[in-house]
């Protein structure tokens, strides 16, 4: 008798989880893996999906209050719980999210949880617990208690390893090829993690193009509405093509610590303006790749001093020493999916291994 083929549930509450979870999710599908994936739709998740043709199914749409997130929590699990049924999933890989994390457990699903944002504590405390298997970089500060395990890489590297992606100047619209480019990105602090904090100030923004402008092509991404002035500088562009844009670029300055340490993994010398600290952050500006700043006016003073001197801080010998002590770690992953459950020995096996 032909042995069922192994089932994995996915589970997608942002659009960078998409590019965290698409290789895993294009290699087990070659491994014979029937896998579904469920998202919350944010922003431009559905977008990316269908760009790279994942099938998935919608739990919720996005929600501008927070009370009315939390007011959702029982119909995403209810939902949840009815996937769950129909589906009978061996593996759940997820965030940390509650609904999979809670569901998961109760219909007996080998759960996976990853994590690399240090300040999502409460959160944590109410899922960490459930998990089976959790999984963070070596840079995550903190410690998530039973079968958490360390490896020697950042969760943008499932997405941009050396092994797994590479460029494509076809991507490039020609109007900027052979221009200096300079990406910038506003987020939208709507986040439940963005409470309290704070990153470039309105007024240094527009400081912010007018100096690079002197030196740069200048291309805006933002997750929220922009200026008049602002405006114009928005990137319109097909929204998987935005590392090849990241990798082409002279320089990347943001508030999101995600596409900041895509542009540190991409070679791409990076600012980070935010008053929220993160360790993965904090270790890629140990090796000169990225500077930090919780301080909007010390940011546009070091900036303008930077731009006229070229940037000479940055080395890039130092970053091919940090991508050389990076591993793969969707080829982890994937094995991990495909091994569990899994013992201590095994595991760390794994991870020193790859």
């Amino acid at each position: 008798m032909k042995k069922p083929a192994p089932k994995l549930l996915i589970d997608i509450g942002h659009p960078a989880q998409v590019h965290c979870f698409k290789n895993i999710y294009w290699d087990l599908c070659k491994e014979g893996f029937e896998i579904k994936v469920t998202i919350k739709d944010k922003e431009i998740t559905k977008t990316l999906l269908d760009e790279y043709e994942i099938p998935y199914e919608t739990l919720s749409k996005k929600k501008q209050s927070r009370f009315l997130k939390i007011l959702e929590l029982p119909l995403i699990m209810l939902r949840y719980a009815r996937l769950m049924l129909a589906f009978k999933p061996d593996v759940v890989l997820c965030r940390l999210s509650i609904h999979s994390v809670w569901m998961g457990r109760l219909f007996g699903a080998y759960i996976i949880a990853l994590a690399d944002t240090e300040h999502t504590k409460k959160l944590d405390f109410l899922t960490s617990r459930y998990v089976h298997l959790k999984l963070t970089g070596t840079s995550y500060t903190r410690e998530l208690g039973a079968n958490h395990y360390k490896f020697p890489s950042i969760l943008e590297l499932l997405y941009l390893h050396p092994k797994r992606f590479t460029f494509d100047v076809t991507k490039i619209n020609t109007e900027y090829l052979n221009k200096k480019i300079a990406i910038i990105r506003f987020v939208s602090w709507g986040a439940h993690h963005d409470i309290g904090e704070s990153g470039i100030s309105d007024k240094h923004k527009l400081d912010l193009v007018q100096e690079l402008n002197k030196k740069y092509t200048v291309l805006i991404s933002a997750e929220t509405e922009l200026s008049t002035e602002l405006e114009a500088y928005r990137i319109e562009i097909p929204v998987g093509s935005i590392h090849h844009y990241m990798k082409y670029s002279s320089l990347y300055i943001g508030e999101g610590a995600s596409m900041a340490s895509e542009a540190v993994c991409l070679g791409t010398p990076a600012y980070y303006i935010n008053t929220l600290q993160v360790g993965y952050i904090e270790e890629q500006a140990r090796y000169g790749l990225v500077k930090s700043y919780r301080n909007s006016n010390l940011f546009m003073t070091e900036i303008r001093e930077d731009l006229e001197n070229n940037l000479n801080w940055y080395d890039s010998e130092q970053y091919k020493n940090y991508i050389s002590r990076q591993i793969d770690c969707t080829t982890l992953l994937t094995w991990t999916i495909q091994n569990v459950p899994i013992s201590e020995a095994s595991m760390h096996k794994a991870i020193n291994s790859i």
